[in-house]
């Protein structure tokens, strides 16, 4: 997954706007490494396209902005291919604290959630 968010700065960083300092490039390579990292990370990561569209789009100028968003969308499909390809994993609780690291503890059996964050898991549907 490392590949494919280097691969997707590469990509964008010729189309940054002329005015766009180092700052701006750091930033694109913050957001798209951020991206990719919580689409491995959380299973329901809704929309990841447009979530690092919206961060990074006003590096862009307007002209640019198809072109980016285009290659945003062709990279997190090949994201979403290899996440699927990926072999599950015994990992951390799903949740995140309040400060917006992932939490460490271990899950309880069949669940998704540590103790802590159990109130996160849906309850099970009921039959009518």
């Amino acid at each position: 997954m490392y590949q494919v968010s280097r691969s997707l700065y590469r990509r964008l960083a010729p189309h940054l706007a002329p005015g766009v300092n180092a700052a701006g490039g750091d930033r694109l390579l913050d957001a798209c490494e951020t991206t990719i990292r919580r689409l491995e990370r959380e299973p329901d990561f809704a929309r990841p396209d447009r979530f690092l569209f919206e961060e990074i789009r006003d590096l862009f100028g307007l002209p640019e902005q198809s072109t980016v968003r285009k290659l945003i969308d062709m990279h997190m499909s090949l994201a979403l291919q290899l996440r699927e390809q990926m072999p599950p994993e015994q990992r951390e609780c799903a949740a995140f604290t309040r400060q917006g690291t992932p939490c460490r503890r271990e899950p309880r059996p069949g669940s998704r959630y540590c103790p802590s964050h159990r109130h996160l898991e849906l309850p099970a549907p009921t039959p009518a």
